[in-house]
């Protein structure tokens, strides 16, 4: 689906619900499930497709090849999962998820005794899972610090399902080390009494709690509320209350209330929720902005985007692992601000905006969003400046599914270009 989108006045003005954080739901539905926890009802609750993904396959799929689509959380927190299971399972997904890492996984798998297949490429999807034979005592798991927290959290997350328990050396480097934390409140939250000898972790045997009443308790997504954050930056003035948006610093991207003042966009906690606002007639950044994104990545699209259509320069750092994202990320922005007319310049683990003028901008530009949600609702802040188009928006729908519907109620005028 390729839309026209575009924002005539920059005034925004209501309320935008957010999907609940697929990251905290995501880590709570599969220690639900691993507790035996019967099928829950969440059809009420605004869901990001990777959580209604890991929802039918943990309670709907009926074994065969579970599918993961380009959801990496979901591939690799279910490999984890099914290499403790009997029986034979089947993981497999779309073909950049073929592209993406999985190997280390399976290795450290494999070392705690789990059985595992390449059904094709050595290295890649998809892969085959067979009744484990646990190692005892369990050895000393290592993984390459570089590699996403992803692949932590899931053997962090799975760990009580070994007879033995799992034994996980933690790097003080990490990418994206919040969402490992976040992974080890959620194993305190459901029960499971893990235990630290320096920079190891140490997960017991355990059965995880099953209390339907913690999924309730999920708030709603600071990755989503980013790009809102980001509207509100490019407004002449802002005035959006978020339901269910809480000031918590378990979530890494919540990080972007603080970044958001740089463009006088300022939050303020209410009881349901968070309001932010910003003033009529503030300034933009008049400094370069330096962002480290190594504990944040995810932020990388918006933020860059934010800083071309103002018209700032501004450098990130920690930026190489979003090479291997649902796209290319560092790639895909750089395409996208070029079509912007916004010059770019990349080294290894560090990315400039330049600055661009408003005469050298581009007033229309097409955006390919690599079929990448976070490329497709990053650029659309674009439409705060001038028109955009973009090409495949209907991937949105991985994290934030009625994106363009809040969009609309905040005043965009957005055109179905063709389906």
């Amino acid at each position: 689906m390729d839309l026209s989108i575009i924002h005539q006045t920059r005034r925004l003005k209501g309320r935008v619900q957010l999907p609940l954080s697929k990251s905290i739901l995501n880590r709570y539905l599969l220690l639900y499930h691993m507790g035996g926890g019967l099928k829950p009802e969440l059809s009420t609750y605004p869901l990001a497709e990777d959580s209604t993904l890991l929802y039918t396959l943990l309670w709907e799929h009926n074994g065969g090849t579970y599918h993961c689509g380009n959801a990496g959380t979901v591939c690799r927190f279910l490999t984890a999962y099914f290499a403790t299971m009997t029986g034979t399972q089947v993981i497999d997904g779309n073909e950049r998820m073929r592209q993406r890492p999985i190997a280390p996984l399976v290795e450290a798998l494999r070392q705690q005794g789990a059985q595992i297949d390449y059904v094709d490429l050595e290295g890649r999807l998809p892969i085959a899972l067979h009744r484990p034979q646990p190692i005892a005592p369990p050895p000393l798991l290592k993984l390459p610090p570089s590699l996403s927290s992803q692949f932590f959290s899931a053997l962090a997350l799975t760990g009580c399902r070994w007879p033995e328990g799992l034994r996980l050396h933690v790097p003080q480097h990490m990418v994206s080390k919040g969402y490992f934390h976040m992974s080890l409140q959620a194993l305190a939250t459901f029960g499971i009494p893990y235990k630290w000898e320096g920079n190891i972790l140490q997960i017991p045997s355990a059965q995880p709690q099953s209390d339907v009443g913690l999924l309730s308790s999920v708030p709603a997504d600071w990755s989503a509320a980013a790009f809102v954050y980001g509207l509100a930056a490019l407004s002449h003035e802002a005035d959006i209350f978020l339901p269910r948006l809480k000031i918590d610093d378990s979530q890494g991207d919540a990080i972007i209330r603080q970044w958001a003042n740089h463009w006088g966009v300022y939050t303020e906690p209410m009881p349901d929720g968070c309001r932010i606002t910003k003033p009529k007639s503030t300034a933009f950044p008049s400094t370069l902005l330096h962002f480290d994104l190594h504990d944040t990545p995810d932020l990388f699209p918006v933020l860059a985007v934010l800083c071309a259509a103002s018209g700032k320069p501004c450098v990130f750092d920690g930026i190489a692992h979003l090479r291997y994202k649902e796209s290319d990320r560092i790639d895909a922005v750089r395409q996208g601000l070029s079509a912007c007319g916004v010059p770019t310049r990349v080294e290894t683990n560090r990315f400039y905006v330049e600055s661009a003028t408003y005469g050298t901008t581009h007033a229309h530009p097409v955006i390919d969003t690599y079929d990448d949600h976070r490329i497709a609702m990053a650029f659309t802040l674009w439409g705060m400046r001038h028109s955009v188009t973009l090409r495949g928006a209907e991937c949105v729908r991985k994290s934030f599914p009625h994106w363009f519907d809040q969009c609309q109620k905040l005043g965009f005028k957005i055109t179905v270009l063709s389906d």
